[in-house]
């Protein structure tokens, strides 16, 4: 962070802020978002005129950012985007507590401070952090194709807060539970969040393999053959039952099918930059 970034004598600083309910950033991490609402928009030119920095909001409405734990990030570069808006590539730096909003308009502006984070500790390898490494392992002798640079860097983390925020980008994890993560100050809890969603899929992906797959089930096989030879109007609503059957039978299988399909090309564009 640069040494003249504006901050006043309470330890407090003030920065434009985009407020999104799509996207939870961690420190430390790059990713790509696409700003298309015209606040947004103003706040991220305004950075560019400031110190580059803005603070993500994970939120739509400004009357609940007060109090709310955003993340400071970095605004490394902006261009139009084709579908109009502009496409922006963010660097994850702290995790903030939003103290007051200045303004909301052309754009939102905050005060906020550093998140009062419980220190992260280096060292080798905790216990902890043992079986997170061992989970990964687990992950992609079930989950083909991640790529194996993320799991090396992964593997090579020293501490338990920056291994559960890299973890974090998981594609098995919602936005909610990402959202936990961001709220969740203590590393090692965090970190022990990351262990329990893990397992949690880890046993319903063992538990799919144990089970009557989508190949397997009639049902799905007859859905499939119906929507295969109806016409594109009524093939179209069958198409949409089978994914409603897949959803309520078949969760677990169809949330693999996804990981395996998108998960590495998920991981590699938002996980490492």
């Amino acid at each position: 962070m640069t040494s003249d970034f504006a901050f006043s004598m309470d330890g407090t600083y003030e920065a434009p802020a985009i407020m999104v309910d799509d996207a939870v950033v961690f420190p430390e991490m790059e990713v790509s978002m696409t700003v298309h609402e015209p606040r947004s928009a103003a706040a991220a030119a305004q950075a560019f005129r400031e110190h580059n920095l803005v603070v993500l909001i994970p939120s739509l409405r400004v009357d609940s950012a007060v109090g709310a734990i955003g993340t400071l990030v970095l605004l490394r570069r902006t261009e139009p985007s084709p579908s109009a808006g502009a496409q922006t590539i963010w660097k994850g730096l702290w995790r903030v507590k939003i103290n007051g909003v200045l303004a909301e308009n052309p754009y939102v502006r905050v005060r906020f401070s550093r998140a009062e984070e419980v220190r992260d500790v280096h060292s080798v390898s905790t216990e902890l952090m043992k079986a997170v490494f061992d989970q990964i392992d687990e992950f992609t002798e079930i989950v083909p194709g991640i790529p194996q640079e993320i799991v090396s860097f992964l593997k090579n983390i020293e501490s338990p807060g920056k291994l559960s925020d890299l973890c974090a980008y998981s594609p098995f994890f919602t936005r909610s539970e990402r959202l936990d993560l961001l709220r969740t100050l203590d590393p090692e809890e965090r970190l022990k969040k990351v262990h329990d969603l893990f397992e949690k899929q880890l046993r319903a992906l063992t538990k799919m393999g144990k089970t009557s797959t989508i190949m397997e089930c009639q049902t799905c096989m007859d859905l499939a053959d119906k929507a295969f030879e109806a016409g594109p109007s009524t093939g179209a609503k069958v198409a949409r039952e089978f994914l409603e059957h897949l959803t309520k039978e078949h969760p677990d299988e169809l949330l693999g099918i996804i990981a395996e399909r998108y998960g590495p090309a998920f991981m590699r564009r938002r996980a490492l930059k």
